[in-house]
């Protein structure tokens, strides 16, 4: 029985020391650290995905509302009825829609209109804090101005 203690005993022994040589108790909070590691970076992907989707979007919408208030001004209509154009255009960013409407005209050619939209956007995720950040302006949430502006030729 005392032989059996003293085997028992070396090889606990022995497992201890190969566990404390070959890292096995030093690497049991690495996967923790990479999962962190990992796992900040895909959320930041995430969001700006989102983010940029979003400011796609408003892009688009804002440059729509810019033509469209300018097609229905080239048919001599007032500037609140293409104001209203165009926010009712710029779909859920209409309401925050700052329109500009102003007519140019040169000697010897036809008068133009020039119908200048922007709006104020807002990220709804962190990493407009990132992109502030990284153009060395401090952290910053924003808003974010887009912008458009459309001329058409008087009818």
């Amino acid at each position: 029985m005392a032989l059996v203690r003293i085997a028992f005993a070396s090889v606990t022994r022995g497992c201890r020391r190969a566990a404390l040589r070959g890292g096995a108790l030093r690497e049991r909070g690495q996967a923790i650290v990479e999962f962190s590691l990992v796992l900040t970076l895909l959320l930041v992907l995430v969001f700006g995905i989102v983010d940029f989707g979003r400011a796609y979007i408003c892009y688009t919408e804002v440059t729509n509302a810019a033509r469209e208030g300018a097609r229905l001004g080239v048919t001599h209509a007032t500037t609140a009825a293409i104001t209203t154009q165009a926010q009712n255009t710029a779909g859920p960013f209409g309401s925050g829609l700052a329109v500009n409407v102003s007519y140019l005209s040169s000697p010897g050619l036809d008068s133009q209109i020039k119908v200048d939209t922007s709006y104020s956007l807002r990220f709804i995720t962190p990493v407009g804090a990132l992109v502030s950040l990284l153009k060395g302006k401090g952290i910053s949430t924003g808003p974010f101005t887009i912008a458009s502006s459309s001329t058409m030729h008087m009818e």
